[in-house]
């Protein structure tokens, strides 16, 4: 690439790369998405991807340094940063979550700011350079550093269990302070709400425990939305949450956590008024929901641990929530004037809410989608027990819930088991065993299935607050009981037939699985 106006955005680009040990650097961050800005539409139109063309374009401005410029004398730091971060370290994060995140699309985790914390992730570890597995396996553990709402089993003896290594992933960050909104679909619609936030009555802000300077990180759970999961039925929190564990010196949370559904929701809803109003209309109607969501989400979870005394339930705290809201909405009503006023009056009126059909809209898909949900995984289920297993695959892959592919994968494997037995053709079956275990483990690794130690620990119930009456009995503890009598069964039966077929091996190989699953 020749030199051209953009030379000193690459300069300081290369420059932290090369010197930096990884600190967190907002004028970094900030750069990295002015490259992205600048680059973007241009490595499309060129037929490469935008992280195609940012390595070609840092390693070939890199070259022209090394020749040009004493400071990169020795760049080695730089080129290794570059190779590890994008040809090792992401690839290593995407085959890491291959479970969690197989929904993501070619291309999806290729963002400014979460290409800048692995960048950041690799320079914090320059001694490892001569070892770089281990190197990735060290920037991985570090970054995978969210999970979310998630009860934590304590058994009477005291033992805790903790979440497993597949459980926790990085959110994508769309705003750091300092460093401003990253460039992407959400740009607009988080640049309006921070606006909102900005004027927004300060009486309300408090309420709701949203400390805009407390912010240091808007990020997007980009984990496939999962009606089905018990989590969903805390309040709020398919709205997003302060994140528990980003907590700062001065006890308040610093990474707030939106759900990537209700972002995708609201931009369906702004394509969906193109030609109705105008865009700038639109995109406060949508900021205005979008704002109102996360400050009750804020309002559940609370600026730091200690918001919430353990007495406090969830439904003490829902009422005040919902006034909060409301009050929220009808200020914002209240201060707009002119033809805005007018149409907003008008939407008031046919919708008995202010800003409803925004609102309207969003519980309406959320709705949809978790009525979506139940019928492609009744239907799933029934035609891998009927063993059409391309149907059931496809039923599963309507809706793309995590725990929906994992169910799906081990019935079919279940019913494709018995088919080998029903036919006399049993040497299929060790490796159809061994996927079911491999499944298995990896269903509950990566969260699809329910923590069988949490059945233990919380008797087969959810806890949904820090009162014990905010438990829920959980849906998945039925799930993973039938797959297991399910596997069970199988078991037995091929230990009886491929005994009486001498097929010892395979045999052998049940009773060490069932073994496996009984005493693990």
């Amino acid at each position: 690439m020749t030199q051209g106006p953009n030379d000193d955005l690459f300069f300081k680009l290369l420059g932290y790369l090369n010197f930096s040990h990884g600190s967190p650097d907002a004028q970094f961050r900030s750069r990295l998405n002015q490259y992205f800005r600048q680059r973007g539409s241009e490595a499309d139109a060129d037929g490469r991807s935008v992280l195609g063309a940012l390595a070609e374009d840092l390693l070939s401005q890199l070259g022209v340094l090394e020749r040009s410029s004493p400071a990169f004398g020795n760049a080695h730091q730089a080129r290794a940063v570059i190779d590890l971060t994008l040809n090792r370290l992401l690839p290593a994060y995407q085959n890491h979550h291959a479970d969690l995140l197989f929904h993501l699309k070619s291309g999806e985790l290729a963002q400014p700011y979460f290409l800048a914390v692995l960048f950041e992730a690799v320079l914090r570890h320059t001694k490892l350079f001569e070892s770089p597995e281990k190197l990735i396996s060290t920037a991985l553990d570090e970054l995978n550093d969210y999970l979310g709402y998630r009860p934590i089993a304590v058994l009477e003896n005291g033992t805790e269990f903790q979440p497993y290594r597949h459980e926790k992933f990085r959110p994508i960050p769309v705003y750091f302070q300092g460093s401003g909104i990253a460039v992407g679909p959400y740009e607009k619609i988080i640049s309006n709400t921070l606006e909102f936030f900005q004027q927004a009555p300060q009486d309300i802000i408090q309420q709701a425990h949203f400390d805009l300077k407390e912010l240091h990180e808007l990020a997007v759970d980009c984990r496939a939305y999962d009606h089905a999961h018990p989590v969903y039925r805390r309040t709020n929190y398919l709205f997003g949450e302060w994140d528990p564990g980003q907590i700062g010196g001065d006890h308040y949370y610093h990474r707030f956590i939106v759900r990537q559904i209700v972002l995708d929701s609201l931009l369906d809803w702004l394509k969906s008024q193109e030609g109705i109003v105008s865009q700038e209309e639109a995109y406060f109607d949508a900021s205005a929901a979008l704002c109102g969501t996360i400050l009750m989400a804020s309002a559940i979870s609370g600026s730091g641990p200690g918001t919430h005394y353990s007495t406090i339930s969830l439904t003490n705290l829902l009422p005040l929530v919902a006034r909060q809201r409301d009050e929220f909405y009808n200020r914002l009503l209240d201060s707009t004037t002119g033809a805005r006023r007018e149409r907003l009056a008008k939407h008031l009126e046919s919708t008995r809410q202010p800003f409803g059909h925004v609102r309207q809209h969003l519980n309406r898909v959320l709705s949809s989608y978790g009525a979506q949900q139940l019928l492609s995984r009744s239907l799933a289920v029934m035609y891998a027990q009927a063993g059409y297993v391309e149907a059931s695959r496809q039923q599963a892959a309507t809706i793309p819930a995590l725990s929906i592919r994992f169910e799906t994968e081990i019935r079919c494997r279940l019913r494709n088991s018995h088919f080998c037995l029903d036919h006399g053709d049993p040497d299929q079956l060790a490796a159809l065993m061994s996927e079911v275990d491999d499944l298995l483990q990896r269903g509950i690794e990566c969260g699809a299935f329910v923590d069988p130690w949490c059945i233990l620990g919380f008797q087969g119930h959810f806890p949904l607050f820090s009162s014990r009456d905010d438990s829920i009995p959980d849906p998945r503890v039925e799930i993973l009981y039938d797959l297991m009598e399910q596997t069970f069964q199988l078991l037995h039966r091929v230990i009886s037939v491929c005994t009486l077929l001498e097929k010892t091996q395979i045999a052998g190989q049940a009773t060490l699985l069932l073994e496996k699953l009984t005493t693990q």
